[in-house]
């Protein structure tokens, strides 16, 4: 099994390889740890929101954590593409952007902390295909946690692509790395068992 997590999706999938022994790769578009008071900074709408926000939802978790919120309103949700028209759609959908989620999921979220520690992780390889023009979630901030894993890793920067990667060149760079490193995967795999 590998595993791709896009956006927060990345750190999802991580947290998954590090608990299952079936995952033999993971592919991310960014690690978003939300442990780190600086994403958490970078992926709110502002650092009221990022520092009262969480505050308030640690406090008073019996009180809040059944009130829902759209996704809309507690990220940058105007940074998810570079392409007006398709930020405008995402925004609009009630399953992408318009999704209302509990505050308990948004106040679990934003307590994560990773079940293994990039120094010790070492669980499959993994392939992070980073966005060079994402405002939403900069190389940055995947970079610390990226340079701390220990595992078999590669980085491949998306030319041109926004954090839901759609420009080319980045689209294809994407589709090369994904598959190389799935035929990686494959002949290590089948290497082992010969």
């Amino acid at each position: 099994m590998v595993l791709l997590g896009a956006s927060i999706g990345g750190m999802l999938a991580y947290h998954v390889a590090s608990m299952s022994k079936q995952v033999k790769g993971l592919i991310v578009t960014t690690f978003v740890d939300t442990s780190n008071q600086r994403v958490r900074d970078q992926i709110a709408p502002n650092k009221l929101i990022s520092r009262l926000g969480k505050f308030t939802l640690d406090r008073f978790p019996l009180v809040l954590d059944s009130f829902l919120i759209s996704v809309s309103k507690v990220s940058r949700m105007k940074l998810i593409t570079n392409n007006y028209e398709l930020t405008k759609l995402i925004i609009q959908d009630s399953r992408a952007a318009g999704t209302k989620i509990p505050l308990r999921f948004l106040r679990t979220f934003l307590n994560a902390k990773p079940i293994i520690e990039p120094e010790y992780f070492d669980a499959c390889p993994i392939l992070l295909v980073h966005p060079e023009v994402d405002p939403m979630t900069p190389f940055k901030l995947s970079e610390s946690f990226y340079k701390r894993l220990k595992c078999k890793k590669r980085c491949v920067i998306l030319e041109g692509a926004g954090h839901f990667p759609v420009e080319q060149p980045g689209v294809e760079q994407m589709k090369i790395a994904v598959l190389t490193f799935l035929n990686e995967i494959e002949n290590t795999f089948e290497s082992k068992e010969d």
